[in-house]
């Protein structure tokens, strides 16, 4: 945190290294300050090491169990004296990021004849890319000019438009002049944030709940999921067999990311791309193999999901996809920087 925040704010002042970093709007914003500084580490604690608070210092120690996992006395040690640490003086909150619209403000108002308007700017700044609709009147005929993301406006009859997105100033020259006395106006969405240096001040939907100081306080922008359930994916028969994909039940614990080939007349062999065999069935019974790293099943297949008629040479393939979602961090190290010890990831997972 660049500022400290009080309660009741609805913006959040975040120091980044450069600012090289778009927010979108309508976005989740996670706040949090259970971050101990000024800590008493006992000697030869290393960076990102699990800690326990003894009643005198942060010592070495692992949590007794997942649960116990960096909540106090219990934590993680950062570095600088500084231990993150779910304790009962931090705080932790997901908010969102605004996302405002505006319609139909009047920029300019048509003569008949004037065909160059310059100098107007939308009433709320910054402006959100890609969201800008000029509308205007050209005899009898309503239209409307859209920006492309980058600063220039285009539609019928304009010879050039530009809006600058920061300033919100929107400047247009017709080759048709407007008609007498109608409006050009403008619809847009204000950017939910602004850069000032590396500093970033986002606004938020919500109002926020509790007091956050700079020096225990960090933001983030999270990697939002969604729902991480199994599926499937890319069925192909070679036959006249029918298979009803739907009818597969398959398993949070068991079911992997995989391709499978079934080889069928009235009794399958199962082989996975990355499993190898898994195991053979018939159509006229439930098929499950079990994914012996986890003893739980791989999925389950019904004799109803079976209908048509298969003959031997017969296939069918279908990809598996597991309840789990990839994630990939990527650190950039600039040429030229210097060894540094306070060097790792602390990844904090939401899972509602």
């Amino acid at each position: 945190m660049n500022s400290a925040i009080t309660a009741g704010g609805q913006s959040a002042a975040i120091m980044f290294e450069s600012n090289d970093y778009a927010i979108d709007n309508n976005k989740t914003l996670v706040i949090n300050s259970h971050f101990l500084t000024g800590q008493t580490i006992d000697t030869g604690v290393k960076s990102f090491e699990a800690v326990y608070y003894n009643g005198t210092k942060w010592i070495r120690q692992d949590a007794p169990n997942a649960d116990a996992e960096d909540v106090y006395p219990y934590g993680t040690y950062l570095g600088s004296n500084k231990v993150f640490s779910f304790n009962a003086n931090g705080h932790d909150e997901t908010l969102t990021t605004q996302n405002v619209s505006y319609a139909d403000e009047v920029l300019y108002v048509g003569t008949g004849s004037q065909t160059v308007f310059a100098g107007q700017a939308t009433d709320h700044t910054p402006v959100k890319a890609s969201t800008v609709s000029v509308k205007y009147t050209i005899g009898a005929q309503n239209y409307t000019a859209t920006d492309n993301g980058s600063g220039a406006i285009t539609g019928t009859s304009i010879s050039s438009g530009t809006i600058n997105y920061e300033t919100g100033a929107v400047d247009i020259t017709f080759s048709t002049a407007p008609a007498n006395s109608t409006n050009i106006t403008v619809d847009y969405t204000e950017r939910c944030y602004v850069w000032s240096g590396n500093v970033c001040t986002i606004k938020t939907v919500e109002q926020f709940a509790n007091n956050y100081t700079t020096a225990n306080t960090y933001c983030a922008l999270p990697v939002v999921i969604g729902d991480i359930k199994t599926s499937y994916s890319n069925k192909t028969i070679t036959g006249s067999g029918t298979f009803d994909e739907t009818k597969i039940i398959f398993d949070n614990r068991g079911t992997v990311e995989d391709t499978f080939t079934f080889t069928s007349a009235t009794a399958f062999n199962c082989v996975g791309t990355l499993e190898g065999s898994i195991g053979t069935g018939a159509i006229t019974s439930a098929f499950t193999p079990t994914n012996a790293n986890v003893g739980q099943k791989y999925f389950q297949i019904p004799a109803n999901a079976w209908g048509g008629t298969w003959a031997t040479g017969n296939t069918l393939q279908i990809k598996t996809h597991p309840a789990a979602a990839p994630i990939w961090l990527k650190e950039v190290v600039p040429a030229g920087t210097g060894a540094y010890s306070e060097n790792g990831t602390l990844m904090v997972v939401y899972v509602e």
